[in-house]
């Protein structure tokens, strides 16, 4: 793909002419300028990463999410961490889960809410007021700062701690189009502060059994600071009225599903208090004998096949 832009363009490429020596990257920030270039910097990474985190890159690590962006600096036919993936042929993927779910234990209770967990008494208070008592161990997947607040007589510093972990949240909303190859790509970065969107990906390109015949589906996502609220309505109508101001849909396009969903737990902020936080909650986790794991369970940023890996990973720690 070629950027019209030919000022643009060269400013990325003299970037890439002229890298920098390997070393340890202090900040996000850092890492970027080292590995794409000040032009790659300037006119996409910066703007677009501050759009999603809502945070300026010099304050945040160089850990997690920069392994998922290739360093476009060496030479290669193709560039990501996913330029191939398997997907499931019918079902979406919630066909995976569904398939694994046949192979696990009788005894799974579903829509429950974990009010307690008392490390002393062993037992698990739910919201209904039912206990589970005498468990050994506990595998969580909770988020850090749902979990540690649950935990009976969790120290102060630890409480602390949990506090202050940094995070995104996402609105996102799923339409289903009544024209069919509405986009040939997979998904769009957008790194322009007047989209209100940060990605939209087509669902009905990864597999044509995820929207009937002569359609399309597609997603967008917006990202919301932390602590924030929103207003549904407002951000539907700008979601709409950007698809169209990009070019993605068409003033003709017949819109004939739409599902609006928010995720509060989307991003973890790798900020520069990231690691000291971190040891703290793993520290105390460990004394109380509950294996925090996945995505927000470790508060990290990982996809979905790591997320098989790290149940894996955390079944093999029971003893």
């Amino acid at each position: 793909m070629k950027l019209k832009n030919r000022r643009i363009a060269a400013e990325c490429a003299a970037g890439l002419k002229y890298p920098g020596e390997k070393k340890k990257y202090k900040t996000f920030k850092d890492w970027i300028l080292g590995t794409s270039g000040k032009g790659i910097y300037e006119h996409f990474m910066r703007p677009y990463n501050e759009k999603l985190y809502h945070c300026k890159l010099d304050k945040m690590l160089p850990f997690g999410q920069s392994a998922y962006v290739p360093e476009v600096k060496r030479k290669r036919k193709a560039y990501g961490y996913n330029i191939e993936f398997y997907y499931p042929a019918a079902g979406g993927i919630g066909s995976f889960s569904k398939t694994l779910s046949g192979f696990v234990f009788d005894r799974t209770l579903l829509n429950a809410e974990v009010k307690e967990i008392d490390p002393v008494k062993r037992e698990i208070t739910y919201g209904d007021g039912m206990k589970a008592a005498g468990f050994k161990e506990i595998i969580s997947t909770l988020p850090l700062p749902e979990l540690i607040p649950r935990i009976k007589g969790a120290p102060k510093k630890v409480l602390a701690a949990a506090k202050k972990l940094r995070y995104i949240s996402l609105f996102a909303l799923n339409l289903g189009i009544g024209r069919e190859k509405v986009n040939k790509n997979h998904w769009l970065y957008f790194a322009d502060p007047e989209i209100c969107f940060y990605r939209t990906g087509f669902y009905s390109n990864v597999s044509k059994k995820l929207c009937p015949p002569g359609m399309s589906s597609l997603y967008t996502e917006v990202s919301l600071k932390q602590g924030t609220g929103y207003d549904q309505k407002k951000l539907v109508k700008n979601i709409k009225r950007d698809l169209i101001e990009t070019g993605v849909l068409k003033t003709s396009d017949n819109i004939i599903a739409e599902q609006p969903l928010y995720i509060k737990y989307a991003y973890v902020i790798f900020d520069l208090n990231y690691h000291k936080n971190i040891a703290i909650l793993r520290e105390y986790l460990k004394k109380v004998k509950i294996i925090s794991t996945g995505r927000y369970g470790a508060w990290n940023y990982s996809a979905m096949e790591e997320a098989l890996l790290d149940g894996k990973a955390a079944a093999g720690l029971i003893k």
